[in-house]
């Protein structure tokens, strides 16, 4: 559960796949970009893959529907 009730509540990625031939690394750096600012306690768990060479702005967080911004032009 995500509010530590019967876990600890530390959350990491055990493993993440990109589709189509995208780079693991560059969609986990881009998550991470987007979720930098999040308090939701999911987004502790990219944290370490974020790259200060993928930086995200016009972040904007949706209830129920995640996170969207903008990194190099295109919006994720």
């Amino acid at each position: 559960d995500k509010t530590g009730t019967l876990t600890s509540g530390r959350m990491r990625l055990v493993d993440a796949r990109s589709e189509g031939g995208f780079p693991r690394e560059r969609a986990l750096a881009i998550a991470a970009a987007l979720e930098r600012d999040s308090l939701h306690p999911i987004a502790s768990a990219l944290r370490p893959f974020a790259d200060d060479t993928v930086v995200a702005t016009d972040v904007r967080a949706t209830a129920g529907a995640g996170v969207a911004g903008r990194i190099d032009g295109a919006v994720w």
